[in-house]
């Protein structure tokens, strides 16, 4: 009798579960409700000075509409012309922001001209959704503005790799390696006093680039060939070090300056 009785009792716990399961299967997400609202989503972004054509995305936060939904865009005057992108270099390739019928979404066009903003500092511009005359979807209101924030273009100028060792040579030999300076910045860059330093500055020597400048574009880089000699006669094994040393313009604060270290170890001949 006890186990017709569990094996009921089981029976009744799966019938429950299995009719629960059908009742989750069912649940539907509620439809949003709330007032008809437009935004930029998102509502910032940070692109270099002179960037061009760049889209911002606007969301509508209701049912999709049966026809095209229009919002004017206009740019907002923050107050402070130190930050302020001045209005010529920027144009609102599209003054209205269009969501397609049948959609969630559309985009709003603005092209950022080079501004000559110095590598370091930024300039902000800040875009607002307005009401439309012809709709009654309003922009909701933390998410109307856009702030684009516009950044001076900059130089990023370093050796690679960032030290040299020779391999050891004989006395009166000669080793030579190479290193490159690139610039991974967004600007150009004048690299310039390319030399050798350090107390065995004579043991090193550039052997190219043939003059002591040049200009990196942003990405490109430059080979640099370095000799090394020990001297002629040794009577003990010698070490020796120095640095290949230049500086670069387009950075904050510049002119920037970097070093290569070089080593390098001379043994007796035999």
């Amino acid at each position: 009798m006890n186990t017709a009785k569990r094996c009921f009792a089981l029976t009744l716990v799966v019938l429950v579960s299995v009719s629960m399961m059908g009742c989750f299967d069912q649940v539907v997400e509620p439809e949003y409700d709330g007032p008809p609202k437009v935004q930029f989503d998102p509502t910032s972004n940070s692109v270099p000075d002179g960037a061009g054509a760049q889209e911002l995305n606007i969301q509508l936060i209701a049912p999709q509409q049966s026809s095209d939904s229009q919002f004017p865009v206009t740019v907002v005057d923050t107050g402070d012309i130190a930050t302020t992108l001045p209005s010529d270099e920027y144009e609102l390739v599209s003054e209205t922001a269009t969501i397609p019928a049948g959609s969630s979404f559309g985009t709003v066009q603005v092209r950022v001209d080079s501004s000559g903003i110095p590598p370091g500092e930024t300039q902000l511009l800040t875009l607002a959704l307005e009401e439309s005359s012809n709709s009654d979807i309003v922009p909701a209101t933390n998410f109307q503005f856009f702030e684009l924030t516009v950044a001076g273009r900059s130089a990023d100028v370093r050796p690679e790799p960032a030290s040299l060792s020779f391999d050891t040579i004989e006395a009166g030999s000669t080793a030579r390696d190479t290193l490159a300076v690139v610039n991974e910045g967004t600007a150009p860059s004048d690299v310039s006093n390319l030399a050798v330093s350090g107390m065995d500055a004579g043991r090193f020597s550039i052997e190219a680039p043939a003059g002591d400048s040049f200009t990196l574009p942003p990405g490109e880089s430059q080979e640099v060939v370095v000799d090394f000699a020990p001297e002629g006669t040794l009577s003990d094994t010698t070490d020796y070090a120095g640095s290949v040393d230049f500086q670069f313009t387009n950075v904050p604060d510049g002119p920037g300056e970097a070093s290569a270290e070089l080593t390098g170890t001379g043994i007796p001949q035999p």
